[in-house]
């Protein structure tokens, strides 16, 4: 059996979420053996499509409407999929296994120990989220804790921002030696093969161009109730060119969704098409979070030439998709309703995302033939 030089592991691809993978893996496709373990709901035709099968949300069944039934299928469906993913291991013998942990919970970490001690493969930890977020389902700071133990295990840790670094280093005492850094792959929604048939803006009452859009899980450190409260100051603005904001996304238990002033609430988890849709003609897309550790929607929003306004997080002001006219303060309201007047009379500069993707293939290529030739 022939050895690879590299095994991507990564269980979060379903849909739209997969072209974070297939960015990586079609820019090393010619320099590197490699294989790679994804969702069952991948959206490209290669790779071993093992992980949630039945459960994962990208395609509604039964077993959704039952939360318990859902997790314990879950759990099963992870387990299958990392005891797969060792035999690959023991029989591909990869140089490196690079590794996207979602759960952290103990399965995992075992599936890791058992890497570390009893194969030859380096192990690298993909790490999204440094910080968890806030929840009311967990502790914060034993989640921390928890991640803190991945963290230590990893021998390189693939980060795509300073504020990650910083956060690494800074909270859990990670050393710098083991940072590997280069920029968030684009996640250009045109690479799926979408039938817009099926579906149309009516569903949605809207029209092209004619609405700001946030979309997204309505956690807290999103700012939503921010992008709210610069709203009804927008509002009291004289001739609006944009009258209408469309908040899509889950919410969580404790968020009033009782909207007024032209908002129109999605509440519930988007398909990739709808996804897709919504970004593509909207007239801008709106993301105030208030922290962050990297996130896909920008080079989504950018690729698909719809205007974004962010915060000035550290996450947005190092990005360079973001057109920096296009930034206000965080957590600042009358300056987001302002920049939501202005953005109607500002040009985007769509050319950022050219220098980003050469910059991209140029520092992926640098970080793994460092590392493996």
């Amino acid at each position: 059996m022939k050895k690879i030089d590299i095994l991507h592991i990564y269980p979060g691809t379903s849909g739209s979420s997969g072209l974070y993978t297939h960015e990586i893996f079609k820019s090393l496709e010619k320099h590197y053996h490699q294989e790679i373990i994804v969702s069952y709901n991948f959206p490209f035709s290669y790779g071993k499509k093992i992980y949630y099968r039945f459960t994962d949300l990208a395609k509604p069944n039964f077993i959704h409407r039952n939360n318990l039934l859902r997790l314990a299928i879950r759990y099963f469906e992870l387990l299958y999929a990392l005891s797969y993913s060792l035999i690959l291991i023991f029989i591909f013998k990869p140089k490196i296994v690079n590794y996207s942990f979602t759960t952290q919970i103990n399965l995992e970490l075992y599936f890791l120990k058992i890497i570390s001690k009893f194969s030859n493969s380096k192990i690298w930890l993909t790490a999204h989220d440094v910080v968890p977020f806030k929840s009311s389902y967990f502790n914060l700071e034993k989640a921390k804790s928890k991640r803190e133990i991945f963290f230590k295990l990893a021998d390189k840790i693939v980060v795509h921002n300073l504020n990650s670094k910083n956060d690494l280093n800074n909270m859990y005492n990670i050393e710098k030696l083991k940072f590997l850094d280069h920029l968030f792959p684009i996640m250009n929604l045109n690479q799926i093969d979408f039938d817009f048939k099926k579906i149309d803006l009516n569903k949605f009452n809207l029209n092209t161009k004619e609405y700001f859009l946030f979309t997204g899980h309505l956690r807290a450190e999103k700012g939503v109730q921010i992008l709210i409260d610069a709203w009804a100051k927008y509002q009291k603005k004289d001739n609006l060119k944009i009258k209408k904001l469309v908040i899509a996304g889950n919410v969580p238990i404790d968020f009033s969704t009782d909207f007024k002033d032209n908002i129109i609430f999605i509440n519930r988890f988007l398909s990739d098409l709808e996804y897709h849709l919504l970004i593509k003609n909207a007239f801008c897309v709106v993301l105030p979070y208030t922290r962050g550790t990297n996130s896909g929607i920008p080079s989504s929003v950018v690729s698909l030439n719809t205007k974004l306004i962010t915060s000035d997080i550290e996450m947005f002001k190092n990005n360079s998709l973001v057109d920096k006219k296009f930034i206000f303060k965080s957590g600042d309201s009358s300056d987001l309703s302002k920049l939501l007047h202005k953005s109607f009379f500002m040009r985007y500069d769509f050319s950022l995302i050219d220098n980003y993707k050469k910059d991209f293939r140029s520092e992926i290529l640098k970080v793994y033939k460092k590392e493996i030739d």
